[in-house]
């Protein structure tokens, strides 16, 4: 199975197919298709068969993927078909934590040591194994085989540790430390910035914070122009085409009406009404919604806008316009 020059976001998708189709196999699920998967993972059917192809066909049309071959299938790809030796530097809250997640040892980490500095926690055992102290690694590490050590020490002491690490031949690094590591390049090295991914967290937070005021906004707009399409179409006018210092022009104004007849995106008033709208919400922090002295003419007059009609359909439209204000 091919699997070189894939880009590390596909491989940082693969854990989670992993972790789905061992969902669906407790579940008793026998195959399941792109679509079906899709929704279950809120991604598109096109990006999972995406996906599986940089490894190869897993899928057969009009069958979908056979769940256990293809969760067996991913763990190959991931490396699980065989254990890995871990060890875990820091023996503190953090330390304790992913000795004792037992999800670890299934997927087939198996943890062979801790080790800190704190001589109080010299002899204490976390799911039978015990904790030794920092002096006891090198001969340890000597004498066991060890794959991946797991760091949880500050920084400064995490570019010491690392380096004595991969001098020992321990080729993965699991990091947890607030700082990045420069090792040699036989080393590979997961970063895990617990405090990155929280501040990612409060911008999606406060992302969602702001569409949902602007949505409010809104609906504060469709109360304050009313609700017949004709009244905002005069709310409008009277606010974008009343004189001739606002920015749109009545032909502009007239060629959103042509092109509705040739590329139709709903009606003519609900264009005015959605138009309307946005320019409420863009200035929605300046004005008082409901307060008396609101009007459309207090919105800022919108950026002009060229035309891209040809000028006879610029003139169509300018006639059909006049037309239909008679």
């Amino acid at each position: 199975m091919q699997n070189r020059g894939i880009s590390q976001a596909v491989i940082r998708r693969l854990p989670r197919y992993y972790r789905y189709l061992g969902e669906l196999i407790e579940q008793g699920v026998e195959r399941i298709s792109s679509n079906e998967l899709s929704k279950r993972m809120k991604v598109t059917a096109s990006q999972i068969r995406q996906d599986l192809n940089n490894f190869g066909g897993f899928g057969q049309q009009g069958y979908g993927y056979n769940v256990k071959y293809l969760y067996s299938e991913i763990g190959k790809i991931l490396g699980l078909e065989q254990d890995h030796n871990i060890i875990i530097i820091g023996a503190g809250n953090l330390g304790r934590a992913l000795a004792n997640y037992a999800s670890f040892e299934k997927r087939g980490f198996i943890l062979k040591g801790l080790f800190d500095i704190n001589p109080e926690l010299d002899g204490q055992e976390v799911r039978g194994v015990p904790i030794q102290m920092m002096d006891e690694l090198p001969k340890f590490v000597d004498e066991n085989s060890i794959d991946i050590a797991a760091l949880t020490i500050p920084k400064d002491e995490s570019i010491k540790v690392a380096k004595f690490l991969a001098e020992h031949n321990v080729h993965g690094i699991w990091n947890f430390a607030h700082t990045d590591l420069n090792l040699p390049k036989d080393v590979i090295v997961e970063s895990v910035h617990l405090s990155d991914s929280l501040m990612k967290l409060s911008y999606n937070v406060s992302r969602h914070r702001e569409e949902q005021n602007n949505h409010d906004h809104r609906e504060d707009a469709v109360d304050v122009v009313g609700g017949t399409p004709g009244g905002v179409e005069e709310e409008f006018r009277k606010a974008y085409l009343g004189d001739g210092r606002h920015a749109i022009r009545e032909e502009e104004y007239a060629d959103e009406g042509y092109r509705e007849d040739r590329n139709p995106r709903g009606s003519h008033e609900q264009r005015l009404r959605n138009a309307f709208l946005e320019m409420y919400v863009r200035h929605a922090g300046s004005l008082s919604v409901g307060s008396p002295g609101f009007t459309p003419e207090r919105l800022p007059s919108s950026q002009s806008r060229r035309c891209r009609c040809p000028s006879p359909a610029r003139r169509k439209a300018r006639q059909r316009w006049r037309h239909c204000s008679q």
